[in-house]
């Protein structure tokens, strides 16, 4: 099986809600999915996550996983 690395853009923008809460969204445009969460780090450790899974389901049914 062959593995490559792959580097995917990611932007990080803060939110605040109404009741003054700030949260972070995160995009990877390449794949056009988004996450959140309550810090910076957590929502990294997020859209790494959803960028796996999207690339192994794109794998799994034999398309073309983009790139940067």
């Amino acid at each position: 099986m062959e593995k490559k690395i792959l580097n995917y853009r990611i932007i990080i923008e803060p939110e605040k809600y109404a009741d003054g809460s700030t949260v972070y969204v995160a995009y990877c445009p390449t794949l056009g999915i988004s996450d959140y969460g309550d810090s910076i780090d957590e929502v990294l450790k997020s859209i790494k996550d959803g960028i796996e899974l999207a690339v192994e389901s794109l794998a799994k049914n034999h398309e073309d996983v983009p790139v940067d």
